[in-house]
């Protein structure tokens, strides 16, 4: 009944655009990702359909596995820098994988909370790599709230967040920049054999 309920949802998604991401998740797509991460920090924050609260976007987690996902770089010439920004794009392969290769998808969501994790590390942890003065680049701002209080654009009045585990940061940048330096890391990760989430 609920496989017939959605093929009615798909089918009238005429006049009131049904999202991609909902209908994954009504149709359970979304089950391995939500049992691999639910004892996680954040989890109560993943917005997995639309219209659902949560500063996380389900996609977001898409796009991280997506990226380290040996099936998606390689139909991407062993580049997976199509996933940056292509929300869509990364959904849409997940999908595909989910039905044509489960066993593998699944060993690799089984990776996802490290996977985070390092994305968090490296959002938190890049400014202080960065040769030169970080706080000088136009796009960055920084917690500093005496500075704040005195009007200036460059500084806020609280710290920004890591976007899972939610470690204050000194500086506020584009989540964007960290794309390519968490991809290159996808080489040190290997799924164990056998291993299913």
């Amino acid at each position: 009944m609920g496989d017939l309920l959605n093929d009615v949802k798909d089918a009238r998604n005429t006049s009131v655009q049904v999202k991609t991401k909902s209908l994954a998740d009504a149709r359970e797509n979304f089950d391995r990702l939500k049992t691999t991460l639910v004892d996680e920090p954040y989890y109560s924050q993943i917005s997995w359909h639309e219209g659902q609260n949560g500063s996380i976007d389900a996609l977001q987690i898409i796009i991280l596995l997506m990226i380290y996902y040996p099936s998606f770089c390689k139909a991407a010439d062993g580049e997976p820098s199509n996933a940056y920004g292509h929300k869509e794009r990364c959904l849409d392969a997940f999908l595909e994988y989910n039905e044509k290769e489960p066993e593998e998808l699944a060993r690799w969501i089984s990776l996802l909370p490290k996977m985070l994790r390092l994305f968090d590390h490296l959002q938190l942890n890049f400014p202080t790599h960065y040769e030169g003065s970080f706080g000088k680049i136009n796009e960055v701002q920084i917690y500093d709230e005496k500075r704040y209080e005195k009007g200036s654009k460059k500084y806020r009045k609280t710290p920004a967040r890591t976007l899972f585990l939610g470690a204050d940061m000194k500086y506020a940048y584009p989540q964007g920049w960290i794309y390519p330096l968490y991809a290159s890391f996808r080489f040190l990760a290997v799924p164990r054999v056998g291993r299913v989430a």
